[in-house]
């Protein structure tokens, strides 16, 4: 099976959220998605059906909006995540000249 890339317009639930962020370099130890724990920053969680998107600081956790559907809180946390403009994780990567791949 080959792994492929997911693609912003492609993401319809939360774990492809998760998903999204780590391939697009997010810090997951400052946004709560599918679970994780943190000590500060931005989450969305699923409680008994509803959505919540939220903030949390010091073990105090403030719901900021609600929604009825995922998909409707993906889109959210998403377009949030990216209008935040928290900086990505440095990353280097390696490309090899087309002639040789």
């Amino acid at each position: 099976m080959e792994f492929k890339s997911i693609i912003e317009t492609e993401i319809k639930s939360v774990t492809e959220l998760e998903r999204w962020l780590c391939e697009n370099n997010y810090p997951l130890n400052h946004y709560s998605i599918n679970g994780n724990m943190i000590h500060e920053g931005y989450g969305l969680e699923n409680n008994g059906g509803l959505y919540q998107w939220f903030y949390t600081e010091r073990g105090v956790k403030q719901t900021l909006k609600y929604f009825s559907t995922e998909q409707e809180a993906v889109n959210y946390a998403l377009k949030q995540i990216k209008s935040e403009g928290f900086p990505r994780r440095n990353t280097i990567e390696t490309h090899k000249p087309d002639e040789e791949v």
